[in-house]
């Protein structure tokens, strides 16, 4: 197990807009993952009864993983498929150093006020010798807590600006924050958009009749909603989309073979 792979495949789920069954399970590989060499092996099945989703589902969302290039994969006959996580998600999270260097500001600037308590000021810089006999009025400590605080700061209204609304630091705000990175992810389909030509070749070279598998496409995402609604690359999405056809279309053949002796 890698702790460091977990954190980052969280990470890495919230920065491309992966579905949820698509960050379950890259976490679960995570999970599986060795902490030196970064490689996981879990079967589908393995995935599925620890996950909760069906066999399906799982191997959609892995199809996802592989489509996007996200870890690197590598079939082994009469085993399982090997997943290798990249070596920046073995190494430590960068905000573990960041909180640290805040703790360390936190401590330096409690030891000035307790300095400026002994001088008989506590509201202003030290050595102030401007304060009046008992030092300055009181007046509002600030907060230092890492996690939470309760000022109040302006949200960005529609248009750009400032509406006047405020909310607290904290829960509302990584809100708004994960609302935001939604809203970068990419781009809604139109029904005007079209594939490349090296995306069209692609289909064509897979036997599909292009301009039925392109309707169906454009049919599911215009009509989708959520983080499957948006999406950076739409040609690799496609592509993705071709190949699940392809193999759909070939069990059904295989079935239909099967059921009816005789049939080629």
């Amino acid at each position: 197990m890698s702790l460091h792979a977990q954190h980052w495949a969280i990470a890495v789920g919230a920065e491309l807009g992966l579905s949820p069954p698509e960050r379950h399970i890259l976490g679960l590989l995570a999970f599986h993952a060795d902490q030196k060499s970064g490689e996981a092996w879990p079967s589908v099945l393995t995935i599925a009864r620890e996950s909760g989703w069906t066999r399906r589902a799982v191997q959609s969302a892995l199809g996802e993983i592989r489509g996007r290039n996200i870890l690197t994969v590598k079939e082994r006959p009469n085993s399982t498929t090997l997943y290798i996580f990249p070596p920046e998600a073995l190494k430590p999270p960068l905000s573990t150093s960041g909180i640290k260097e805040d703790n360390k500001g936190h401590d330096a600037l409690e030891r000035s006020r307790k300095a400026d308590a002994a001088l008989g000021c506590t509201t202003c810089a030290p050595g102030c010798t401007g304060c009046a006999p008992g030092g300055a009025p009181d007046a509002p400590k600030p907060s230092f807590n890492l996690h939470r605080t309760t000022e109040s700061v302006p949200i960005a209204g529609s248009g750009g600006g400032l509406d006047g609304r405020t909310h607290a630091r904290g829960g509302s705000r990584k809100k708004a924050s994960r609302q935001a990175a939604v809203r970068g992810q990419g781009d809604r389909i139109t029904a005007e958009w079209k594939p490349s030509a090296k995306s069209i070749e692609f289909a064509t070279s897979l036997g599909l009749d292009f301009p039925q598998v392109l309707g169906k496409f454009l049919d599911y995402y215009l009509s989708a909603s959520g983080s499957k609604s948006i999406s950076p690359d739409w040609d690799a999405k496609f592509r993705y989309w071709c190949r699940i056809d392809a193999k759909k279309r070939a069990s059904e053949t295989q079935f239909k073979m099967a059921v009816t002796p005789g049939a080629l």
